[in-house]
């Protein structure tokens, strides 16, 4: 049973790591002005690029700082979530990908030229979710093998591979 809840807990992360790249690399081809994208990432750092310009000197450099923020706020989750016994990291990002959700939500309520790009999105967003939620249960149980257990706390086999 542990390495099924191992396995779930790994493909959480796994699919934190693939939305964040891919959301940075959706941010560039917005910024080299390619129109493709790619659904499995995060809405709000890629708006928040796009309509930069079109925002005074002063927003434009809070858009990109905020997306910045919000992408550094990803990658700090992944790495940080490398032992099981830090699953709460996953939490946090989370709680990141719930509020990109309401923020596509609020768009999509507000933005009805936008309708159809923002629905992929917070389907793909929930889809993310699931996801990691899944590898946060994953986490927890884990956790509380290794606390009833006694045992040391389970590490990513997978990211010790360099060592």
């Amino acid at each position: 049973m542990d390495e099924r809840l191992l396995l779930k807990y790994n493909s959480a992360r796994l699919n934190l790591l693939i939305a964040t790249a891919l959301t940075v690399l959706n941010c560039l081809l917005i910024v080299l002005g390619i129109n493709w994208s790619f659904f499995f990432s995060l809405a709000s750092p890629q708006l928040l690029i796009a309509l930069a310009p079109i925002l005074s000197q002063a927003y434009m450099i809070g858009a990109y700082v905020l997306a910045a923020v919000i992408i550094a706020a990803l990658v700090l989750c992944y790495v940080n979530s490398k032992d099981v016994s830090k699953y709460k990291w996953l939490i946090v990002a989370s709680i990141i990908l719930v509020l990109d959700s309401i923020f596509s939500l609020y768009l999509l309520l507000t933005a009805f030229d936008l309708f159809g790009f923002l629905v992929l999105y917070c389907i793909f967003d929930l889809i993310i979710l699931a996801f990691i939620l899944r590898g946060v249960f994953a986490g927890a149980k884990l956790q509380r093998i290794d606390e009833t257990m006694g045992a040391e706390p389970y590490e990513n086999p997978d990211d010790n591979k360099n060592e």
